[in-house]
């Protein structure tokens, strides 16, 4: 009995080292398999990856700029001109633009696409250059005459110089000026007369006050 002892001993001995061995083997076995199907996952994860990244090329293509397609919402410009309008309403001929607060219609072959950034940048170009006018303007006034005196000049070099200087009054936003013109045989003064009437901005002309020169002065009122 003894010996069936030992025998049943090393028999349960042989089975515990194979069900160990067996665990083992398992373990490995299912271990294998998990990182077999981890990868496999993987693997068929990558392909929606790419897919991801031609979705976002795709989009990025739709929105790039281009200049030869002019719809609803873009920003354009009329021939050579420099002013940018944006498109309200189009169709295949005519398109209804915005010049700032102007509606008008023109046709669609007259307009020239601008991208977004150029027009920003046109927005800083134009901010740079109306700041430097406004302190042009500024010191301008400080030194201008706004009287002005053509007596003893020939007809069309007086008119010539008024011309110049109403340019000036309308700039600095003057609302009244005098033109000494003098008297003699009114020939200088008519010239100058005729051409205010021409002026938009002139709003009414006449004789300076008989005791401040009369007729031999022009007193101009703008708008």
């Amino acid at each position: 009995r003894v010996g069936d002892h030992e025998n049943l001993d090393g028999l349960a001995v042989l089975s515990a080292t194979r069900l160990a061995t067996r665990s083992q083997v398992f373990s490995k076995a299912t271990l294998t398999s998990v990182l077999g199907s981890v990868t496999l996952d993987l693997s068929k994860a990558a392909p929606a990856s790419g897919a991801s990244v031609s979705a976002k090329q795709i989009a990025k293509a739709k929105v790039q700029f281009n200049p030869d397609v002019i719809e609803k919402g873009d920003f354009v410009k009329l021939d050579n001109q420099s002013a940018v309008g944006e498109v309200i309403e189009i169709n295949s001929k005519t398109a209804v633009v915005a010049f700032g607060s102007i509606l008008t219609s023109v046709k669609v072959n007259r307009l020239t696409k601008v991208s977004r950034s150029q027009v920003k940048k046109e927005e800083k170009t134009y901010n740079r250059t109306s700041s430097l006018i406004q302190e042009k303007i500024s010191t301008r006034k400080l030194s201008f005459k706004a009287d002005l005196d053509v007596r003893g000049m020939r007809g069309e070099e007086a008119l010539q110089v008024v011309i110049d200087h109403i340019d000036d009054i309308i700039m600095l936003d003057v609302h009244e000026f005098r033109i000494l013109h003098g008297t003699g045989g009114g020939i200088l003064r008519q010239m100058i007369r005729e051409y205010l009437q021409t002026v938009d901005l002139v709003q009414h002309f006449r004789d300076e006050k008989i005791q401040m020169g009369g007729a031999g002065i022009t007193v101009v009122t703008m708008e």
